[in-house]
């Protein structure tokens, strides 16, 4: 069956977007998601060698990198354990 895009009305058979809108949709989620390029696990790794311990609590096992700023402020990373990081995101 035939339907249009939702989102540019172009006829379509599979599904409700076509395929060119599909790949406009993966491609802005995946600009939302900087944690699965390249250059943040670079970081992160980076992050965890220079200071190999939670901020927090000093913990060295399930550790995670996070921004102390948000890096469209180019803020800074801190070293937290997975608890800690955790924790932090309910108190905001």
């Amino acid at each position: 069956m035939i339907k249009p895009c939702l989102d540019c009305s172009m006829a379509t058979r599979n599904g409700s977007i076509c395929r060119g809108c599909q790949l406009e949709r993966e491609r802005k989620r995946n600009a939302s998601r900087p944690h699965l390029r390249g250059g943040w696990r670079q970081m992160s790794q980076a992050q965890r060698r220079a200071q190999p311990w939670c901020s927090s609590c000093g913990a060295r096992e399930d550790l995670t990198v996070d921004h102390i700023v948000p890096r469209s402020l180019e803020g800074g990373l801190a070293t937290l354990c997975r608890s800690c990081n955790g924790s932090k995101g309910d108190r905001r």
